[in-house]
């Protein structure tokens, strides 16, 4: 998965994908995955890209063909606090510290 600026932020790896012969289809699923919170830029778009790398048989003449039918991302956002992060955008910068002080003089 890549973010906006196109930085990989997660990875599942290589994963073989077996018994898929003949005309067959074959279904392939993977464990869950996380990312950075979803908020502000650069994390407020991801990409996933599927490579397919086909192996034929053993002998010159081999061929082999895969496609994919369709591609179903599903994900759950969880939010994930920080006390440090005042504002919610997912990184502790200078403009947290305003937040807190003025929500601190304003008594809150």
């Amino acid at each position: 998965m890549l973010n906006g600026t196109g930085a990989i932020v997660a990875q599942t790896g290589l994963q073989v994908i077996t018994n898929g012969s003949a005309g067959a289809y074959a279904n392939f699923n993977f464990g869950t995955i996380s990312v950075p919170a979803f908020g502000a830029a650069p994390n407020n778009v991801y990409a996933a890209f599927v490579e397919l790398s086909i192996a034929a048989g053993a002998f010159p003449e081999s061929n082999a063909e895969a496609f994919i039918d369709s591609v179903i991302i599903t994900g759950t956002l969880v939010a994930v606090t920080c006390s440090s992060d005042f504002d919610g955008d997912g990184f502790v910068t200078g403009d947290d510290f305003d937040a807190y002080v003025l929500a601190f003089e304003a008594g809150c």
